[in-house]
């Protein structure tokens, strides 16, 4: 798919992989469509780009219930004129604490439902939108964790693995592509460091737009 004149959603659009991809994008003359929980983060990411020529716009979602996503798409289209594009679904992996850490159960029930509903919820709205306005359209799910070891990334990079697979043949028939990008198993714990991360997440972007360019690529995951 053709990157420049396309709208491209970013959710979780604070995070500083959120902030990376924004900028990416935004220099190939995309409309972008910032999202994000948090109104200080999704302005700074704003601030990052607002001397680009992408067109911009930012919404800030008061919760990752469906209600409030579906309504955010609607809001998008109603801004616009027109329907999203492109989703590049920005997901934080929910990491599964050992048994014998200190870290309270529903600290990681949270994070796994933050995870699930974010994943579905974006997919399940923007999907619906790509098939309303007859999109050909582009799903990326994008999976990261500044804070976490590769072996925990595979926590919820499993779950993505089957997702992606199952949506690209359900929306084959709409002409909407699904592909997914997850950091590789170079990352680890053992080189979590400034430089590293930078690189991980350098990866995750160029394979995102690997994903979107490549008109053949669905169903499939890339590991950077």
């Amino acid at each position: 798919m053709q990157i420049a004149n396309s709208v491209i959603l970013i959710n979780s659009a604070g995070t500083l992989l959120g902030q990376k991809l924004a900028v990416h994008f935004s220099q190939q003359r995309a409309t972008i469509v910032l999202v994000d929980d948090d109104a200080i983060r999704l302005r700074n990411t704003r601030y990052l780009i607002q001397d680009s020529d992408a067109t911009v716009v930012s919404f800030v979602i008061p919760n990752y219930e469906q209600r409030s996503i579906d309504t955010l798409f609607q809001q998008v289209e109603l801004t616009l004129g027109r329907g999203v594009d492109i989703l590049v679904n920005n997901l934080q992996s929910a990491t599964l604490p050992e048994l014998t850490s200190e870290q309270p159960a529903e600290e990681f029930t949270q994070s796994f439902t933050d995870f699930s509903n974010k994943l579905y919820g974006f997919g399940h709205a923007s999907a619906r939108q790509m098939q309303k306005n007859n999109t050909h359209g582009v799903i990326v799910n994008v999976v990261s964790n500044d804070n976490a070891s590769q072996h925990k990334l595979t926590d919820t990079s499993i779950i993505v693995n089957s997702v992606t697979k199952t949506w690209a043949d359900e929306l084959d028939p709409y002409h909407i592509r699904v592909g997914s990008v997850v950091p590789g198993s170079a990352y680890s714990a053992r080189d979590n460091n400034v430089i590293s991360l930078a690189e991980v997440r350098h990866e995750l972007i160029r394979n995102t737009e690997y994903v979107v360019a490549n008109d053949y690529f669905s169903g499939r995951v890339v590991s950077s």
